[in-house]
């Protein structure tokens, strides 16, 4: 089932699965939180999840700059969100679900609630798409205004799927040891989550500057 209900302002497609939502994110900079964006954000679970995330992040990075990207366009999609901290980027695709999630590598992906089993494209598949366009975009960034971090340790970059709380993704599936870059999360586990990031370098506040710049991204509140 989705997990965030319409407001006033939503508008939904014909099967009434996807909320448009006509204005822009508007959380609070503060605590060394900074918002960029490359589109507006257009739907109404990004809009609810990006504020629910903001919130976690509050908590834990009082004191350490988090730039929380938006919307950035890459060569085969749209990334919802990518998280700038000092361990690097971290892609986050926002999923407005909540059940049991099942799916591996390969094949159909479902969600099973109390009601229905709903069937979703392949997450593996597409988060993998995503972070590989996303590292290709970065490379030539990081070799131009960041090169004294190695271009491939990127390939430690995380591309995880953020579903509503109380979402699970059962044992016995993908094998996160060995697909280190890959993780299911939610409110409740993205903070534990992002704690064991391995990048093998920190990023400095020009260094993600550096970024937001190359990637033509516009700052916002």
């Amino acid at each position: 089932m989705a997990c965030f209900s319409p407001g006033g302002n939503d508008q939904f497609n014909q099967n009434g699965g996807v909320i448009e939502h006509k204005e822009a994110f508007s959380g609070t900079a503060d605590m060394g939180i900074r918002f960029f964006r490359g589109e507006k954000i257009r739907f109404e679970h990004e809009y609810r999840q990006l504020r629910e995330i903001v919130n976690i992040l509050k908590k834990e990075y009082q004191k350490e700059p988090v730039y929380v990207l938006t919307n950035i366009l890459v060569a085969n999609k749209q990334l919802d969100c990518v998280l700038l901290t000092r361990s690097g980027p971290l892609i986050l695709e926002l999923k407005a679900f909540s059940g049991e999630v099942h799916g591996l590598e390969n094949g159909p992906w479902e969600v099973v609630t109390d009601n229905a089993k709903i069937p979703i494209p392949n997450l593996f598949s597409q988060a993998k798409t995503q972070r590989q366009d996303f590292i290709d975009r970065l490379i030539p960034v990081f070799r131009e205004h960041l090169p004294h971090i190695d271009g491939s340790s990127l390939r430690k970059m995380g591309a995880w799927i953020y579903f509503c709380k109380k979402s699970t993704y059962p044992e016995g599936q993908i094998d996160f040891r060995r697909v280190k870059w890959f993780r299911i999360v939610t409110a409740d586990t993205l903070l534990d989550t992002m704690r064991f990031q391995d990048s093998g370098y920190t990023l400095r506040i020009q260094d993600m500057d550096a970024m937001v710049a190359a990637l033509h991204l516009e700052e916002y509140e």
